[in-house]
């Protein structure tokens, strides 16, 4: 059986939504429907330049290399450019970790985990699926607590794509979750920003398919 995702509707002004709405599983049982096969998990790995830098100017590493290569100093220019490709996939890595955290802290039904991998701004939003948006950490954290307490559930991801910045990273993925005899399964896509030495969730939308 397909199940199809609830979350938050509207409230009556059609401003804010909801949480009288919000399914604890986040889910409802739907008709039956065959579902396409999963494929094997890829990264895509693309570092726009001109997301890669505060203000709009390149990155340090970044104008260090153009400058070796306008002087023609190509061995300083391959040491620049290894740290660099060191410096991206570290920060690749990095999304992909958090990513992982919040889909374990998701599985899990764990409220104190799910709150260490949220951003601190109130700039953070969810989307959840058949919502509208959630904008504000207490009440992102609050529509989270409902769900969650739903108990926990098999969750797996597939079709994971991720590319990252200095500073923002995205993963979009297949969220495929399974509860006794009911599954479900969902597009995502969630939104990591840099705070200190670590990556925090900022924005995650789930559509139901």
């Amino acid at each position: 059986m397909e199940l199809r995702m609830r979350g938050l509707r509207p409230n009556a002004s059609g401003d804010a939504p909801s949480f009288t709405s919000l399914n604890t599983h986040r889910w409802a049982v739907c008709r039956p429907c065959a579902f396409r096969p999963c494929v094997p998990t890829r990264r895509l790995r693309l570092v726009p330049r001109a997301l890669h830098q505060e203000g709009g100017g390149l990155g340090p590493l970044e104008r260090e290399l153009d400058a070796a290569i306008l002087r023609e100093d190509y061995g300083q220019a391959a040491v620049l450019r290894d740290k660099l490709r060191e410096q991206r996939e570290g920060n690749l890595s990095g999304v992909l970790q958090a990513n992982a955290a919040f889909y374990k802290a998701f599985g899990d039904a764990d409220l104190p985990a799910m709150e260490a991998v949220w951003g601190k701004s109130e700039s953070v939003q969810v989307i959840h699926p058949a919502a509208g948006c959630i904008a504000g950490r207490d009440q992102v954290l609050s529509s989270w607590q409902l769900i969650l307490e739903g108990g926990a559930l098999d969750i797996t991801i597939h079709n994971v794509r991720a590319a990252a910045t200095d500073t923002i990273g995205w993963v979009t993925c297949l969220e495929a979750t399974k509860a006794g005899s009911r599954t479900g399964r969902v597009l995502a896509t969630n939104i990591f920003q840099r705070e200190g030495s670590g990556w925090k969730l900022v924005h995650h939308h789930g559509s139901i398919i």
